[in-house]
């Protein structure tokens, strides 16, 4: 499971709360909390790969996230707190793994991005904040967008943050 907060607050654990510009991602069978809390409501993009079956766990062993069968040498869950003071603009890796790379980028108003560099892997694309100029549309917050393996992304240029 991926988690991208994109506004409120909610926490799985009580102990690790997301807020927006919050990620976390959750390897396949990784418990991660029973005391859900949300003050206030959520909004968040959240995607699954494969099997969306969830594992009941009556009490979590420990507040901080672990695998079901207690290996280690899986990958852990990822939870990244969004940036205290933000770069006008930057790019951040959220996660890398064989299949690709999820990246978080701030792209600062007038800039662009080349997405020429983005080819040769599928392109997932969820505007979070300001709007940006994508070839003859404008693209406002919560818009998304998927390109496959070797289509052409549009040109991306900030219009505002």
């Amino acid at each position: 499971e991926e988690f991208f907060c994109l506004a409120g607050t909610f926490t799985f654990d009580g102990v690790h709360w997301f807020r927006p510009g919050s990620y976390a991602c959750f390897p396949p069978r990784v418990v991660h909390g029973a005391r859900v809390q949300v003050p206030g409501g959520y909004r968040l993009y959240l995607r699954t790969r494969g099997s969306s079956d969830a594992v009941r766990v009556a009490e979590p062993s420990s507040d901080e996230p672990y695998r079901l069968d207690g290996r280690l040498d899986a990958p852990q869950a990822l939870l990244l707190e969004p940036a205290e003071e933000p770069r006008p603009a930057e790019i951040r890796a959220l996660r890398r793994e064989p299949e690709g790379t999820v990246e978080l980028h701030r792209i600062a108003p007038g800039e662009s991005v080349r997405t020429a560099d983005w080819r040769g892997a599928p392109v997932e694309l969820l505007l979070t904040a300001g709007r940006l100029h994508a070839s003859d549309a404008t693209l406002a917050p919560e818009a998304y967008g998927f390109y496959p393996d070797g289509a052409d992304v549009p040109s991306l240029r900030a219009i505002d943050a």
